[in-house]
């Protein structure tokens, strides 16, 4: 799903020690359980889609010059309809290739397309994506008449009691060619959710409640 492909770089992120900590260590604190609920806006700031869902990183390993682990991502839709679907894709780190260090954090999909993600300050990240224009029918934006169209996620951690989550809103700014050849412009929360991480107890899978 395209919906997917901008938005899965929210699901598994995290905060993690930059110092002392190799590639293949690093990979292997993004493995654990993260579950979340996710609603998304259209232009008019009305709900246009709703799910919860579960991701399930594993397999931490350095691939390809790359420390990364696969990621499962399992989506139950509320709204409007119900259904459910999984998409598979691969997270981790780039490896910088003049002396081994960490590079950025990033996120591969199965079409090929990579989102890296930049950290904007304590516990605090942002990732800018492409916008799927088609939703914006209605405001008369087309291909052919559009300047601009972006979103920027900007994800903030919290930690309480030894979990951590994650509370994310994406903004989405378009920017077109009216009808009568005037500019136009919108700038709209596209995205807000919050994800919480479920601690796992060594390969087991199984989560562990906090005392």
């Amino acid at each position: 799903m395209k919906l997917s492909l901008f938005i899965i770089w929210l699901f598994t992120s995290t905060t993690f020690a930059q110092n002392s900590v190799s590639p293949l260590d690093k990979a292997k604190e993004l493995v654990g359980a993260y579950t979340g609920h996710w609603d998304q806006f259209g232009a008019d700031g009305k709900v246009t889609m709703a799910w919860d869902d579960r991701i399930e990183a594993t397999n931490p390993r350095i691939e390809n010059g790359r420390a990364v682990v696969t990621a499962t991502d399992n989506m139950d839709f509320t709204f409007p309809k119900k259904f459910s679907t999984k998409q598979v894709f691969t997270e981790g780190f780039l490896i910088n290739a003049s002396d081994g260090s960490i590079g950025n954090h990033f996120f591969e999909y199965s079409n090929g397309q990579l989102l890296l993600e930049l950290e904007a300050g304590k516990d605090t990240w942002t990732i800018s994506s492409p916008v799927v224009l088609a939703p914006y029918a209605s405001l008369g934006i087309s291909k052919e008449n559009s300047i601009y169209a972006s979103s920027i996620s900007v994800k903030t951690s919290t930690f309480a009691g030894g979990n951590e989550i994650q509370h994310v809103t994406q903004t989405t700014t378009l920017v077109w060619k009216g009808a009568d050849g005037q500019t136009l412009s919108k700038q709209f929360v596209s995205l807000n959710g919050v994800h919480l991480r479920l601690l796992v107890v060594g390969n087991d899978t199984s989560i562990r409640k906090e005392k």
